[in-house]
């Protein structure tokens, strides 16, 4: 199966919009060559790419969304005069340099919100995970407290204290997973040099260790109680 082609439109001072496409996995080098190209400029040509709307430098690859319309300016066509100046402001090299590097910390930028994305959603899978193991515990505390009701009165005082337990672990496995979501959440929101040393989360370990001491109780009762079974 084919995959869907993508589209932009391309224009310069000189020449009216002009549609250019390419399937996924196009090279970044072959996508600027084909503008080049649509454009009427030299395959060697240097060019700055721009987003009329904002105008936002912006660097040519493969992930460009589908329709946007983007000017090409070339950097060889500017006046001799302005070169002229240029040339005797600022070395050349260093020069090139600069104006090679405004696409890349473009495409950059571009990337860390994808990132940034990206670490949203995992911490909303993350707050799900909670959400999920509450209501596992859940089951576990009704099925205790519903032992209580039918075993003999020896072990029904036992049963309904390990059913409340487990309630309570509910609230703070909800309430931990709830402060860790907010946390990272607010963390996710703040610039790179505003992050603190230390993160300051909400810890796991008070879930932990009570849901580890609940569970070791209940396979004791169990066990104890000579409670068996036939399925």
């Amino acid at each position: 199966r084919m995959a869907a082609m993508r589209t932009i439109s391309v224009r310069s001072a000189s020449h009216p919009a002009t549609r250019v496409s390419w399937f996924p996995g196009s090279s970044s080098e072959s996508i600027e060559l084909m503008c080049k190209l649509a454009l009427k400029l030299s395959a060697d040509a240097r060019i700055r790419v721009t987003e009329p709307a904002n105008s936002c430098v912006v660097g040519l690859n493969e992930w460009i969304p589908e329709g946007m319309e983007l000017e090409i300016e070339s950097l060889d066509e500017r006046p001799t005069e302005a070169k002229t100046a240029l040339s005797q402001s600022e070395p050349l090299l260093p020069r090139l340099e600069s104006e090679a590097r405004v696409p890349e910390e473009a495409f950059r930028g571009q990337l860390l919100k994808f990132e940034r994305i990206n670490a949203h959603l995992a911490n909303e899978r993350t707050w799900l995970a909670w959400v999920r193991t509450a209501l596992s515990l859940v089951s576990c505390a009704f099925t205790l407290l519903n032992e209580a009701s039918e075993n003999a009165r020896p072990w029904r005082v036992t049963y309904f204290v390990l059913g409340c337990l487990f309630v309570g672990c509910v609230d703070l496995t909800w309430l931990t997973g709830w402060f860790r979501y907010r946390r990272n959440k607010d963390i996710l929101a703040m610039p790179k040099d505003a992050l603190p040393r230390k993160f300051d989360r909400f810890r796991v370990r008070f879930q932990a260790h009570l849901l580890g001491l609940l569970l070791t109780s209940t396979v004791l009762v169990y066990v104890a109680s000579g409670w068996t079974r036939v399925s």
